[in-house]
C-alpha cells in the first residue's frame, strides 16, 4: 500500500482532510454539517426502530462483514402512523438539507429522493479460524443493480466517532486520489454514485453510526420523493389515478 492509500487515523487527520480542487466535481466533504444534538435524536432512532440485517434481512451478508451486527431500517415511502412521522421529523429535515447540500454543490436542477436508511455496525468476535478481514463492507457502486441503476448521488452522514475503524474508502480515478475519509461526528461524505467506488473499512471496536441516503435525477423518483415527503399529497394523487369504487 503506497502513501496514498495509507490509512488515516486520528482526530488531527480528521479536521486536516480536504478534497483537490478536481476532486469536487464528484466528491464533497463537509464538517459540522449537523448538530451533535441532530446527531444524537438519530442514533436514538436507529437504537429503537432499527432491527438486525436492516430492511435487507438476510440478503444483508452478501456485501457486508460476517463477522459484525448490522442494526438498521429504510426512511420508507409510507409512514405507518403519524405519530412515527412526527417523530422523524427530524430525519426528514436532515434528509432535504442534504439533498439541496447535494444539488448545490454538483450544480444540479433537481434531486430526489431514492432511498434513505439509519443504520449501525459493531464488530463480533470472528469464528475460529476465520480469515482476517479489512472490510466492513466491499467494494461496490452504489448504482449496479437492477433495482438501483437509477442512483446518482449519494450522501453518508457520520453521526458518531467514538469507534476504531469504519472508514469509507474511495478508489483512485482519473480526478483524484484514493481516499480513506475517517469519521468526525456530524461529518457528511457526497459523491457522484456512477462514477466512485467505494467500500468501508473493518469497524474493530465500538459501535458506528450513519445514516446513507440515495438520490436520482431521473425524473421517474419524483414519485417516490412525494411519498417521503408528502405521504398525503401522494395519496390523494394516488385516488385520483384509481377507477371509481375502488
Amino acid at each position: 500500500m503506497n502513501t496514498s492509500e495509507s490509512a488515516l487515523s486520528g482526530n488531527a487527520a480528521a479536521q486536516n482532510l480536504e478534497l483537490s480542487p478536481s476532486e469536487l466535481e464528484y466528491r464533497l466533504l463537509m464538517d459540522n454539517f449537523i448538530t451533535p444534538e441532530e446527531c444524537r435524536e438519530l442514533i436514538a432512532l436507529a437504537d429503537k426502530y432499527g432491527t438486525v440485517g436492516g430492511g435487507y434481512g438476510e440478503k444483508v451478508g452478501q456485501s457486508n462483514s460476517d463477522n459484525e451486527v448490522y442494526i438498521g431500517y429504510f426512511l420508507k415511502e409510507s409512514q405507518p402512523t403519524e405519530e412515527f412521522r412526527k417523530e422523524h421529523e427530524v430525519a426528514l429535515r436532515i434528509l432535504n438539507r442534504v439533498r439541496k447540500q447535494l444539488m448545490k454543490h454538483f450544480g444540479l436542477p433537481f434531486l430526489w429522493i431514492d432511498h434513505a436508511e439509519i443504520l449501525s455496525r459493531e464488530p463480533t468476535q470472528p469464528q475460529e479460524g476465520a480469515p482476517p478481514e479489512d472490510l466492513s463492507m466491499d467494494w461496490h457502486m452504489d448504482n449496479h443493480g437492477p433495482l438501483i441503476w437509477r442512483r446518482t448521488h449519494t450522501g453518508i452522514l457520520y453521526l458518531n466517532d467514538d469507534y476504531e475503524g469504519g472508514h469509507t474508502c474511495m478508489k483512485e480515478a482519473d480526478w483524484g486520489p484514493f481516499r480513506e475519509l475517517p469519521p468526525a461526528t456530524g461529518r457528511l461524505i457526497g459523491f457522484n454514485a456512477v462514477e466512485t467506488p467505494h467500500a468501508v473499512t473493518k469497524v474493530t471496536s465500538g459501535k458506528r453510526y450513519t445514516m446513507i441516503m440515495w438520490f436520482s435525477n431521473h425524473w421517474t423518483n419524483v414519485r417516490r420523493h412525494i411519498k417521503v415527503f408528502n405521504p398525503k399529497l401522494a395519496n390523494a394523487l394516488g385516488a385520483l389515478k384509481r377507477p371509481a369504487g375502488r
